[in-house]
């Protein structure tokens, strides 16, 4: 029968992995500091901005819970430029907010 799904005891067991990983997705948003690369740089697309304020959201590849993560954070005025800057040099550039 098509709509029908057997599992065997033995991978009933081995499941427990995947469970936990998918309970984890439910956790409450959490104050974190991720240190990394500057991956990509989107600027704000309000043409009536002010070019010398800065405004968008950048991408910061970096560990979170001990896997590498692409973090999308938005930024203005000055900490966009410094993201410019580590861009740019290609330093490690450093941010903290709710996960």
């Amino acid at each position: 029968m098509p709509g029908e799904i057997r599992i065997d005891r033995e991978v009933i067991a081995s499941l427990e992995p995947v469970e936990l990983q998918l309970a984890k997705r439910d956790e409450e948003p959490r104050q974190e500091t991720i240190m990394g690369a500057v991956v990509e740089l989107k600027r704000a697309a309000d043409p009536d901005a002010n070019i010398s304020e800065y405004e968008g959201e950048v991408v910061i590849q970096g560990e979170v819970d001990g896997w590498q993560r692409r973090v999308t954070v938005p930024l203005h005025g000055e900490d966009y430029d410094w993201t410019i800057q580590a861009h740019r040099r290609r330093i490690p550039f450093t941010v903290s907010g709710r996960l």
